[in-house]
């Protein structure tokens, strides 16, 4: 069985998720949103060191948008991801949508 445990999904995913903030500061959405859930732990763990442990479940990257109307000037966050490796994956069943890398 595979190990999923944090200790080994964090180095296989980050570079993974370094392109995803990548493409967040190139489209000016950086300064914008927020990175929560288990890869806010992951950031926090890399600042603070052995102080906090993240704990992935989950491999997707969740982003809060406090504020829809800023930027103002609209951004298409499909094409820059695409434009880094990633593709959209939609579940037809409950209409969630999410980009995935081409590489996992």
């Amino acid at each position: 069985m595979e190990d999923k445990s944090a200790s080994t999904l964090a180095p296989q995913l980050a570079p993974e998720f370094w392109k995803v903030v990548e493409v967040l500061e190139d489209t000016g959405l950086l300064p914008h949103l927020m990175i929560v859930g288990s890869w806010a732990e992951y950031i926090y763990a890399q600042a603070y060191g052995d102080q906090l442990l993240a704990s992935f479940r989950t491999q997707d990257v969740d982003i809060l948008v406090p504020n829809i109307r800023i930027p103002k000037k609209g951004v298409n966050i499909y094409a820059a991801l695409a434009d880094k490796g990633f593709v959209y994956d939609e579940n037809i069943v409950n209409g969630v949508g999410k980009k995935v890398p081409l590489s996992v």
